[in-house]
This record gives structure tokens, C-alpha cells and sequence, in this order.
């Protein structure tokens, strides 16, 4: 055996071996690139379940927040977009479709807040040095609604709406929208359509409109008989 390094590590069998392993299939003859793309997956487009929200449309259910209604008390939280933060005011009345049939929750804007989109907040001098470098203005908030339940609407859409109690619970991320349809308004309210006019329906002190006209608010006795003399 030669005592030279270099001709022992020129002839080292184990380095030969290792070189050989590091060959992939690849490198033998008559592979091409179309071999090794065929193993590839196809792209596939995934159709999207977001549709544009109608200009009635306030925003969804919060389903990061706990959902419940019961006989003593209820927390149904509704996420505002940005868009329809400036049409919404406490007293508003809201619906919230139930998915399996035409029923639909009415309920009223009880609370409306913000909420930052991280745990920071205005209480800290982070935000100080943040907010006097960048102008922070209501986009870096998230504003939530909170919404309390008067009634469920039945055969909503058609010329037979039904009110009844609760008990039914909305979905997470069911649309909200503002209640600006007269009969809804009225059977959710509870509100006749003839009677003694006593003025307009209002929140926060501005007349409610719908179809650009004020919504009237009627008293009706049925058991008075109008017309019969004494």
C-alpha cells in the first residue's frame, strides 16, 4: 500500500461508494423533464361563496363570540362592515334569516362598539409611540353590533307573516341586515296597519323611512266600535 495521501484518498473505496449513492434516476440516460412534471398535481380553481352584500346588508353573525338566547337572557352579536358603519343607529331593527325555511329573527340594535383587531388597545404606551407616527383612524377597529331579540318572523315574503317568541337560536355567520319592510316592521312591532295616527316610527329620535317615505304609527282598539252611536 503507498504511504502517499493522495493516492489513498484518490483511491478510497468508501468516497467512490457515497459518490455512486448521490446519482439520482434522474441523471441516467433517457430522462427527460416531461417524466418527472407528470408526478406534479394539476391547479384547480375553487369557485367562491362570497357574494357582493346588498346595500341593505349590515354585515354577519359573530361566530367568534358565543351565540345564545334563553329564557332569562341572550347575546347574539352582529359584525358591522365597514361599509354600513355610518347607516346603522342604536334602536335599529335588524333581521337575520334562518337557513332551512323562510323564518327570520327581528330583533334591535341594542349596543354598538369597537373593538381593535389585536389585543392592543388605547391603554398603552405602545399605542401612544404607534399613533404618533401613523394616523389611526375607525379602519384599525372592528365595530359590533349587539342585538337583542323581539321575535321570530314567519312566512317572511309573503302576504301571511307570522310573529312568534324566541327559540331559535342564529347561525354563526348568517347575514344581518337592516329591517326596512313594512310588513315585517309592523308584525315584528306589533304595529296595526289602520287606526288612530299618532305619529312616525323613530330611532334615536329621527322618523324611520321606508321606500324613502316616514313609516306612520298607528293605535287600534278593536274593541271600540268607531262607528257605533251612544
Amino acid at each position: 500500500m503507498s504511504d502517499n495521501v493522495d493516492d489513498i484518498l484518490d483511491n478510497d473505496p468508501v468516497a467512490d461508494d457515497s459518490e455512486e449513492s448521490e446519482q439520482t434516476p434522474t441523471d441516467e440516460p433517457g430522462a427527460t423533464d416531461a417524466e418527472s412534471d407528470s408526478t406534479e398535481m394539476p391547479e384547480r380553481t375553487v369557485p367562491s361563496g362570497v357574494s357582493t352584500p346588498a346595500d341593505d346588508e349590515l354585515g354577519h353573525v359573530l361566530a367568534s363570540e358565543e351565540i345564545h338566547v334563553s329564557r332569562r337572557d341572550y347575546q347574539v352579536n352582529a359584525f358591522i362592515r365597514t361599509g354600513a358603519r355610518e347607516g346603522i343607529r342604536l334602536g335599529d331593527y335588524v333581521q337575520i334569516p334562518y337557513p332551512d325555511d323562510s323564518s327570520e329573527l327581528f330583533a334591535v340594535t341594542d349596543s354598538l362598539r369597537y373593538e381593535p383587531y389585536t389585543d392592543l388597545d388605547d391603554k398603552s404606551d405602545a399605542h401612544n409611540q404607534i399613533s404618533a407616527h401613523v394616523e389611526l383612524d375607525e379602519s384599525e377597529y372592528v365595530q359590533v353590533a349587539e342585538l337583542e331579540p323581539l321575535a321570530i318572523l314567519k312566512n317572511v315574503g309573503s302576504d301571511d307573516i307570522e310573529s312568534g317568541i324566541v327559540n331559535r337560536i342564529p347561525k354563526p355567520n348568517s347575514p344581518a341586515r337592516l329591517a326596512r319592510d313594512e310588513d315585517c316592521l309592523r308584525t315584528g312591532l306589533n304595529i296595526p296597519g289602520k287606526g288612530i295616527f299618532t305619529g312616525w316610527l323613530s330611532v334615536g329620535g329621527e322618523p324611520m323611512t321606508v321606500n324613502n317615505e316616514n313609516f306612520p304609527y298607528y293605535l287600534s282598539n278593536p274593541g271600540i266600535d268607531r262607528d257605533r252611536r251612544r
